[in-house]
């Protein structure tokens, strides 16, 4: 069969600070970072091309295997990549990994997403690890915090000198001794701070800030420590009024090594399942829109380094009518430097290596674009005669969208992110999947978005606390991912606060008055996510649904992650 590539490409002229954040949510990502790779020496690739017989069944993208792809090659600077010779070595190193072996059995769940995305890589960085403190080692360590949420207040129990309850309805970091001060103490110095802070008392807001940081918290200390040091961090920079500033540094400043990016990428596929349930449930829905299909066009807002889209061209090729064609229209955030879609670039020259070796025609489109609300798609999904299936994919990217909050002074103007949501709607795809993150930090108010912020992230730490093993990689996690966030939440303010996260409901409105229609959960999801989760991940994770058209993702009782499916309501020419 055919295959075209032809990329067109758009851009800004300049770079956009909120691009880091849709490819890939890593900060440290430059023209010249990366590009991923998702197939080293075709060649010399073994093959698995058995077809399945239940392919149109729930658990497909989560076991069947693949062919080996060395996920990001020609990195930084033109490095070399050295590719292990064990293509299907994914799973833990070490019989003492919080993540089993996976082993085929019964059900079959075997991940195909490890084997597809990172294999281990013989180029290490050569950066000895460092015992940070708060390692857990033994199942008792967790923490007991399964009640249900009861109030939005940000509440701590637990004894004095001891981490014993809650930052977030029920929820909190692990049981950990401290060393000077109370979890309740030190959250409410926290909250003082941040409210000093809102009204311009800069001599009791640094006053606070000492007091904190004399109790011991630190990027090295327990989750709670860990926590409210990036929060203090946020807050001396909101004071200094170099917000705009510090979080660009934060998310172009300095550059991971490749080895680092790799295992960093790996290890958190392998602890936290968010991306791999957001990308099967996205897969399985796309899968059954697209059957019996000749054309298949995905537009995808955020492409996270193109690793949803091997699984889906595997399968394609499994279909007995054979593949369609399928076209993906990638939709990034520019880039600083001369060529703003670079890395969207880049992503589409793998996708085309990996479709290449599956014989599945393909055509790619990079579009790097600073307000996606403003983008016109009419042309690039044109179907020019050709019976077509339009996708519109957002995995955890739509909360990069400005909102109301920036319009206050303008009565006239519509909502961004209202506005992108009509313009995929007139489309009239066959398919739109959104994956959103569940959190309320949106407020225009500083305090109230603070409060919630706090609450979000204590359980985002409780979360890789519990269930990563203290590592340099769990590191990188918090201090390049999660604090470059806390620091745009907290220190910046207008546009260039990009980090807005909404409330699942809050989008299902949006969404329903954009003019879609929600589509049910297929059957076998639900089951079929529950016991891959219950098999690969720790079991404070829970997946739920919210009448049958959401599902949810949730850790110790909150939800951290919503998922759902639609089509539009009346199908426009």
């Amino acid at each position: 069969m055919s295959m075209a590539m032809t990329p067109s490409i758009s851009g800004d002229d300049g770079g956009d600070h909120r691009f880091g954040h849709v490819l890939g949510k890593n900060s440290m990502l430059t023209q010249n970072s990366y590009s991923s790779m998702y197939l080293n020496d075709v060649a010399n690739t073994t093959m698995d091309r058995s077809r399945s017989s239940g392919m149109n069944d729930g658990g497909y993208f989560l076991m069947q295997g693949v062919p080996s792809m060395n996920y990001m090659g020609h990195m930084r600077h033109h490095v070399p990549f050295v590719p292990t010779d064990d293509i299907f070595a994914v799973q833990s190193e070490s019989p003492d990994s919080h993540v089993p072996s996976a082993k085929n059995d019964d059900l079959n769940l075997e991940s195909d997403y490890e084997r597809l995305y990172l294999n281990r890589m013989h180029n290490d960085s050569g950066e000895e690890g460092k015992d940070y403190g708060g390692r857990i080692t033994e199942k008792n360590h967790y923490m007991n915090a399964t009640e249900k949420p009861r109030s939005h207040k940000i509440h701590v129990r637990g004894k004095k000198g001891q981490v014993g309850g809650a930052l977030d309805n029920g929820v909190g970091v692990s049981n950990r001794r401290l060393e000077a001060g109370t979890a309740l103490e030190l959250t409410e110095l926290l909250v003082s701070c941040a409210q000093a802070v809102s009204v311009g008392d800069s001599l009791r807001a640094f006053g606070t800030l000492q007091q904190l940081r004399k109790n011991g918290v630190s990027p090295n200390g327990n989750g709670l420590h860990r926590v409210i040091y990036y929060f203090c961090e946020a807050l001396e920079v909101r004071m200094n009024g170099l917000g705009t500033r510090a979080y660009f540094e934060a998310a172009y400043g300095n550059q991971l090594s490749v080895s680092t990016l790799l295992k960093v990428t790996k290890t958190a596929l392998n602890f936290i399942p968010m991306f791999k349930i957001a990308h099967y449930f996205a897969n399985q829905s796309i899968l059954k829109a697209a059957e019996g299909a000749t054309s298949l066009h995905i537009v995808d807002y955020g492409m996270f380094f193109g690793l949803q889209w091997p699984c889906l061209i595997n399968a394609l090729a499994d279909r007995n009518e054979g593949p369609p064609m399928l076209t993906i229209t990638a939709i990034g955030f520019p880039q600083p430097g001369d060529n703003p879609a670079k890395q969207l670039e880049d992503i589409g020259d793998r996708l085309s290596e990996y479709a290449k070796t599956y014989n599945v025609p393909f055509k790619y489109h990079a579009i790097a674009a600073s307000n996606w609300e403003d983008l016109d798609l009419l042309s690039h999904t044109a179907h020019n005669g050709v019976e077509e299936v339009l996708v519109v994919n957002c995995i955890h990217s739509l909360h990069h969208v400005l909102d109301e909050c920036i319009l206050a002074s303008d009565k006239s103007t519509s909502c961004p992110r209202q506005r992108l949501l009509e313009k995929v709607c007139k489309l009239s795809p066959n398919l739109f999947v959104m994956a959103s993150l569940n959190a309320a930090h949106n407020s225009p108010f500083f305090v109230p978005r603070f409060k919630e912020a706090l609450n979000y992230y204590c359980s985002k730490f409780d979360m890789v606390d519990t269930v990563w093993d203290n590592s340099p990689e769990r590191m990188t996690i918090e201090k390049d991912c999660f604090y470059r966030d806390i620091l745009n939440v907290i220190a910046c303010e207008g546009p260039e606060r990009v980090e807005r996260p909404e409330m699942y409901k809050q989008w299902q409105a949006r969404i329903e008055r954009a003019g879609f229609l929600q589509m049910p959960i297929m059957p076998i999801m639900l089951p079929r996510s529950r016991a891959f989760l219950k098999k690969y991940y720790h079991k404070d994770f829970h997946i739920d649904h919210s009448a049958n058209c959401w599902m949810l993702l949730s850790w110790k009782g909150r939800t951290m992650e919503a998922i759902s499916a639609w089509k539009p309501r009346i199908m426009h020419n």
